[in-house]
């Protein structure tokens, strides 16, 4: 009974472990659409740029980031989100999401990794059958002082270095309020609200 619990426990802490984070390069990105703007305004766009579990929590609260490339061949100075929209195929305006807006719906949950502390009492016994054919316990090993704290300390470091990375990419890279000067070249991200995978549109106010 002992080895099944234990093979219970060391199975969830393979699937709910902390995982990673990539870093977003919109630059070196191979684009998969392109919307042209009758203006001169151009945008490409890639989803799908998160992995592992900032993914998944993509899917789950119907945020989702998308790598940008936007071109202003314009004589007009643009701003996103200003006079400057991005729209559906069907013309209506996208909420793009501020850096919080992002963060804190896809961010890893540190806290919840204290749960693995849970394991500290966990003991790993010995056994032996006697002389008599009986069975009795020879020694028991701590087991659980290494892998509570051990495990708890490992995924929150490495949660706490991925919501690091993925805040600071957000900072850096989101587009929303961004000038694009005549003859600039954006890249970047935004965040939007349950995106169908549409064609993605521009709009001059």
């Amino acid at each position: 009974m002992k080895e099944k619990l234990f093979c219970i426990i060391i199975t969830i802490l393979l699937t709910g472990c902390a995982t990673g984070y990539k870093n977003i390069k919109p630059s070196k990105l191979s684009y998969v659409a392109e919307e042209s703007h009758e203006t001169g305004i151009k945008i490409f766009y890639k989803p799908d740029v998160l992995i592992k579990k900032y993914a998944k929590k993509e899917r789950k609260k119907d945020v989702n980031v998308l790598a940008v490339k936007m071109i202003n061949s314009s004589e007009e100075v643009l701003v996103l989100n200003d006079n400057l929209k991005i729209t559906d195929i069907t013309g209506n305006n996208l909420q793009l999401l501020d850096n919080n807006e992002i963060y804190k719906p896809l961010k890893q949950n540190v806290a919840t990794y204290l749960l693995y502390l849970l394991l500290t009492p966990l003991k790993f016994y010995t056994s032996s059958t006697n002389q008599y054919g009986q069975t009795q316990q020879d020694s028991s090993f701590p087991l659980g002082l290494i892998l509570g704290p051990g495990i708890t300390a490992t995924n929150m470091i490495i949660a706490s270095s991925a919501n690091k990375q993925f805040k600071n990419d957000i900072n850096t890279l989101n587009l929303k309020n961004k000038t694009i000067k005549p003859g600039d070249t954006l890249h970047g991200i935004i965040g939007i609200k349950k995106y169908q995978y549409g064609s993605l549109k521009l709009k001059i106010n």
